[in-house]
């Protein structure tokens, strides 16, 4: 047999076996294998006996297949020929066992297939060994392409790794520079704006015709009164605060709901419910005159001195003295210093790991970190049931609906307000504010906390215990009176009415 004809038998019968192992059909019977095997024997016999220059009878015998017509019937479509050589079947025993090797391809190639999609699904810690080790055909193929994907699994791993180190070292630079800047995450002096306006107490002016201690809305509405009286004023307003006088009321109703489409602005912009758009500051900026320069303006008007404090006043001489032992004379003076957030007791004593989960609700300052809460976390309570804590809680709940945000409020009274509403409508509150996804728990106080990892663990006087990622204290307000411990007041026949 020359090398043409066992080229063309090899031709002939890896197109045959292709077919056989691509075509899904089922388990041919046996007269129909020994008719495939005859008709193959026959059509290489054929193509040896073409290119001796032999003749043959081809009665019968299909020499052309066509690989897009072929189907499953087919197989039974094939003719039988007439064996002429005695090696027919030597021949055919050999091609025997290469049909048979066609069938277990085409039985197997399911599996194959399917053992890949398995190999592709498994995770990157699970081990591939098993599928590694398998010996036979195309074991050491599954060997080398098993060290390949350790390799690549392992150039993931340690790119995943240098990225979380430099995103980790990126975290910390950022950090060390904000606490380098003075920028503090919790309530305290927003960014950028210095400890103290003026930076000393000696560029306040020593005399002042109006001195306002306290910087709230009740010391800016005396401002607004002396201006209308005396259009000339000139007004010292003494705050330990960071801002100039703004209103407390929208920090837990309007600017949330304004908040809700976007970030605040640097003057807190909300709408008002009639529609008007307004800052939160009284006025501003241009607004107030600046310390040092107060007593030289012609017109008058009013400074504010941001983080100074006033230590005691002497009624008799007409002087305040502030913390750092600086004097003021002057010749009219209003002390409107408000009043601070109440805490209690389970937070005070906790330790320093469950305060940091803990804040109150008072400033500007407080609403930009319960907002990062309420953009980050997943459960937010506030423990209290009066105006703020009621407003607070619907507030949040609107603000958080799209972002899967609990809300828990707990309270020991039996409704919401029920301090100064009664009953009936104390209850119908409560049901309102359930219907806007407030989690309402009446009749409930905390009896204990602990940090549990990056969450608090409450323990409520109901049993039960809730886990959330920061607690919010509304449980009302305290007098600032220190001013008058420290003055004496009572010698001199002045007395505090609480």
């Amino acid at each position: 047999m020359s090398i043409c004809s066992l080229r063309g038998l090899n031709v002939r019968f890896c197109r045959q076996a292709y077919i056989l192992a691509h075509v899904r059909t089922g388990v041919v019977p046996m007269p129909g294998r020994t008719k495939l095997r005859l008709s193959l024997c026959e059509c290489n016999n054929q193509q040896t006996n073409n290119r001796r220059g032999y003749a043959i009878n081809t009665a019968g015998v299909t020499t052309q297949i066509e690989l897009t017509k072929l189907k499953p019937s087919i197989l039974a479509a094939i003719t039988p020929l007439r064996s002429s050589h005695n090696n027919l079947y030597q021949m055919s025993a050999g091609l025997k066992g290469c049909i048979k090797n066609a069938e277990l391809l085409q039985a197997n190639d399911c599996n194959i297939s399917k053992r890949k999609k398995v190999t592709c699904d498994k995770k990157p810690c699970e081990d591939d060994g098993a599928d590694g080790s398998k010996k036979g055909a195309g074991g050491s193929r599954g060997s080398i392409m098993g060290d390949d994907e350790a390799k690549k699994k392992t150039r993931m791993l340690m790119a995943l790794l240098a990225a979380l180190g430099l995103g980790g070292l990126l975290l910390w630079l950022q950090t060390r520079r904000k606490q380098k800047d003075g920028e503090s995450t919790d309530c305290g002096p927003t960014s950028g704006l210095p400890a103290t306006v003026p930076a000393t107490s000696a560029e306040l002016p020593k005399h002042v015709p109006y001195l306002l201690i306290g910087g709230g809305t009740a010391s800016f509405s005396a401002f607004r009164a002396i201006k209308s009286n005396d259009p000339r004023a000139k007004v010292l307003m003494i705050t330990n605060e960071f801002r100039k006088p703004y209103m407390r009321p929208p920090l837990s109703k309007e600017l949330w709901y304004s908040a809700e489409k976007g970030e605040v602005t640097k003057d807190y912009r909300f709408k008002q419910w009639t529609g008007a758009e307004r800052s939160l500051f009284f006025e501003p900026e241009e607004f107030f005159v600046e310390p040092s320069k107060l007593m030289e303006t012609v017109n008058g008007g009013i400074a504010v001195a941001h983080g100074f404090a006033v230590k005691k006043i002497d009624p008799a001489k007409h002087v305040a003295t502030l913390t750092d032992g600086y004097e003021i004379t002057y010749d009219e003076c209003l002390i409107a210093t408000g009043c601070s957030p109440k805490t209690i007791d389970v937070f005070n004593q906790a330790p320093p790991g469950v305060r940091e989960k803990v804040m109150m609700y008072r400033s500007p300052d407080d609403f930009e970190r319960l907002k990062r809460y309420a953009d980050e976390k997943k459960s937010i309570t506030i423990v209290g049931n009066g105006f703020t804590g009621s407003e607070l809680a619907c507030s949040l709940a609107n603000y958080a609906k799209d972002k899967k945000v609990k809300i828990y409020q707990i309270f020991p009274e039996s409704g919401n307000m029920s301090k100064v509403l009664p009953s009936y409508l104390s209850k119908w509150t409560t049901a309102k504010v359930e219907t806007m996804g407030v989690c309402v728990m009446p009749e409930t106080y905390v009896k204990e906390a602990q940090r549990d990892d990056s969450v608090l663990k409450l323990a409520l006087s109901n049993g039960k215990s809730l886990l959330t990622d920061v607690v919010v204290v509304c449980v009302g307000c305290e007098p600032n009176t220190n001013i008058a411990l420290t003055s004496a007041w009572r010698s001199i026949g002045i007395w505090v009415v609480l």
